[in-house]
């Protein structure tokens, strides 16, 4: 097809005939050009540049016979309304004649088709651009692998086939898919690769925070009860020495929490905990109480509880003799514990109930509200120091500040990484990737955690160079350079993740647009809306030199002037398409070798423009008709030849890996100035011109560059 518009092209080009036959005519826009010669002259006068509108209604081979046929038509014999010409059908016309006839050659069609061919060149060339991008930003980077493993396994197998793309689209909507509904799962493997080493190594506790929070979101997948999800954590992951990362007070808060639901157990089925009245009990008579603690305090023999400030065994042993006293922190502790309980086992039945129906879809906000309930119990960890800290304690145990740093960033952590798996499990793609986001940002860019710990890296490595500068010994200077090493590689992963937080937002959106696309015309449009100028267009930037038929299509500021009118050039912006003859350069920037770098220089001599007809096709070129939104606008009304011919010299720079050219020269504007839609209803397209004065431009523009037909490539 593009040899079909390229060859046409240039034989217009060339002021050659190129119609063999009349393209297909409006009689909407004929009539109206009839009754403009009527209104000229008073009669239409039949004349060799409107034979050829009558030959074509009345089926005519040529022209000779017109002012025979038109005689038969009752309307146009009746007196007055027209006048037959002369016999013109064998004469030669004039030069002068020709160049006019040319000239309003009616290019509606061409210039249209063009129009359009050029809006969805450019879309393609965004598309192939975006995902070549994609591809090689996920084979520069490890976590981004690991993130979309079977997307980057799909990318990897078409390869050099990636600018056709469009050919891959189920392939791509189902890796996509597969990747989003194991976004956890990924994550997992992403915290365990060696890529995050360093990162760890600078911030131990974020590696903690990360696979228990991931332990606790997994339980919940599971199925399991919030119970013994948090009782399981306890005793299969969660450790003392890791968890003093975090807070010196976290696991021993974690065991009294537990100490103190699982004391509050119940035997019926259907409940995991006693109710709160029933818990009220224990506090009822000191008697009651006073049984409690010491079935407590026999389980503390067991394995003890030991907070920075105390063991919880000793406590409770020294204290045995006045226990009452702190009875009242007990028991606002196990009623606050059991009412946060009771909540949670409701959300839980309540989903286990709709599991034996059958019902295996459930509201999102039903689980949400079991995850979040759940949460809420397990911060009751935080009042667990309380416990010990009463007035008549010699020792006073701080509670735990939920607004910690660290804290904040384990318990939120927790939170947000239980709402990811709900949200995947409701294909709530773009609210799990940006809670996701959110957590990678809380643990890898959190400057309030991570600007000290940078600063100490800073300064330790400014104090290895020192002592490095001053060694003799070379064995010595090894050793230190190794640390030095470590130690920059460790800031580096500090600003890494930022740019890698961005990619992920970026194209998990992506992927989350395209996997809910029901058709490849919806996953055209998600391509379509998120893909930016990033690299695509080669040939020109490879080759030694390449000869083309050229299209541009961007922005332009430039300076301009109407002749006759304007006495000096005056600013001016809009959206340029000239098409034209290409001369490249590759591996030049303005002419100078750049190596293996691929810049190219083009000279660009522009020979038509048809900017206001793109810049219409982008915008307006599906709008519906007035209220009928089953139907579009897509003929625009008749252009001709003249208008739209736009001589010029341009100077191009290309971008490298990109479809861009900063373009800069001189033309002489379109006659044809724009195409928009017109009318109370919007419903009437209408062509502004330029009454046919001399425009001049010098201009500079962002553009796509979009070769149409290579004519002649010189390769390396």
């Amino acid at each position: 097809m593009k040899y079909k518009y390229a060859s046409v092209f240039l034989l217009l080009l060339l002021s050659c005939k190129i119609f063999a036959q009349q393209p297909e005519r409006r009689v909407f826009y004929d009539v109206l050009y009839l009754k403009s010669l009527y209104d000229k002259d008073g009669k239409i006068r039949i004349s060799p540049q409107n034979k050829p509108l009558f030959a074509y209604y009345f089926n005519l081979k040529n022209t000779t016979n017109v002012d025979t046929v038109i005689k038969k038509n009752p309307f146009f014999s009746l007196s007055g309304i027209y006048e037959a010409g002369g016999a013109s059908g064998g004469t030669m016309p004039s030069p002068s004649g020709l160049i006019q006839s040319i000239g309003s050659l009616d290019v509606t069609n061409l210039a249209d088709g063009l129009a359009k061919f050029l809006v969805e060149r450019t879309k393609q060339e965004l598309s192939t651009a975006f995902f070549s991008r994609f591809k090689k930003e996920l084979d520069s980077t490890r976590q981004l692998q690991l993130l979309f493993p079977v997307t980057y396994k799909s990318l990897t197998a078409i390869d050099v086939e990636i600018y056709n793309y469009a050919a891959y689209t189920d392939l791509l909507r189902e890796s996509f898919q597969k990747d989003l509904a194991l976004l956890l799962p990924n994550v997992s493997n992403l915290i365990e690769d060696p890529c995050m080493d360093q990162l760890f190594a600078a911030m131990p506790h974020v590696r903690i925070i990360f696979i228990d929070a991931l332990y606790i979101a997994n339980e919940f997948h599971e199925g399991s009860h919030p119970g013994d999800i948090f009782h399981n954590y306890l005793v299969n992951k969660a450790d003392n020495g890791t968890l003093r990362l975090i807070n010196e007070n976290v696991y021993p808060a974690l065991q009294a929490f537990d100490l103190f639901s699982q004391s509050l157990r119940s035997n019926q089925k259907d409940k995991y905990w006693v109710d709160a009245d029933s818990a009220k009990m224990l506090f009822n008579s000191p008697v009651t109480f006073q049984i409690y603690l010491g079935l407590l305090y026999q389980q503390l023999e067991k394995k003890d509880i030991n907070f920075k400030e105390g063991s919880m065994k000793q406590f409770l042993k020294d204290r045995s003799g006045d226990f009452l006293k702190f009875e009242e922190t007990y028991q606002k502790y196990n009623v606050e514990l059991i009412q946060k309980a009771t909540i949670v086992n409701r959300y839980f039945i309540n989903l286990k109930q709709l599991q034996q129906k059958g019902e295996n879809t459930f509201n999102y906000q039903d689980y949400y509200a079991l995850y979040n309930s759940s949460l809420s119990l397990f911060e009751q960890l935080l009042k667990s120091p309380l416990l010990l800290n009463v007035n008549s304690a010699n020792i006073t145990i701080p509670m735990i500040d939920r607004n910690d740093p660290k804290i904040d960033q384990y318990l939120s952590s927790a939170r947000s990484l239980g709402n990811v798996y709900i949200d995947v499990y409701e294909k709530q793609y773009p609210a799990a990737i940006v809670e996701l986001s959110g957590v990678y940002d809380n643990l890898f860019i959190n400057k309030v955690v991570t600007n000290p710990i940078k600063q100490d890296l800073v300064r330790n490595l400014a104090e290895k160079k020192a002592e490095y500068d001053k060694l003799q010994d070379a064995v010595a200077k090894t050793a230190i350079k190794k640390e030095i090493n470590e130690l920059e590689a460790k800031i580096a992963a500090f600003t890494e993740w930022p740019a890698i937080n961005k990619m992920f937002i970026k194209y998990a959106n992506f992927a989350a647009e395209v996997s809910k696309a029901k058709n490849s015309d919806e996953v055209k449009n998600a391509i379509e809306a998120i893909a930016l100028p990033v690299g695509s267009s080669t040939v020109k930037r490879e080759a030694i030199f390449n000869v083309a038929l050229n299209a541009y299509v961007g922005p332009y500021i430039g300076k301009e002037k109407v002749h006759g009118i304007d006495e000096k050039y005056k600013g001016t912006y809009g959206l340029s398409a000239p098409v034209g003859i290409s001369f490249s350069w590759g591996h030049r920037l303005l002419f100078v070798p750049t190596g293996d770098k691929k810049w190219s220089t083009s000279v660009f001599v522009s020979l038509i423009d048809i900017g206001a007809l793109a810049s219409y096709r982008f915008t307006s070129g599906s709008t519906p008709v007035a209220k009928d939104t089953s139907a579009t606008v897509a003929q625009v009304p008749k252009i001709e030849l003249k208008n739209i011919i736009s001589p010029g010299l341009f100077l191009s720079i290309g971008i490298p890996s990109t479809p861009i050219s900063i373009s800069g020269g001189f033309q002489v504007a379109p006659n044809l100035r724009s195409v928009s839609l017109t009318g109370a209803n919007k419903d009437v397209i209408t062509n502004t011109y330029g009454d046919n004065k001399l425009y001049t431009r010098w201009s500079v523009g962002v553009l796509v560059d979009i070769p149409i037909l290579n004519l002649f490539t010189k390769g390396r």
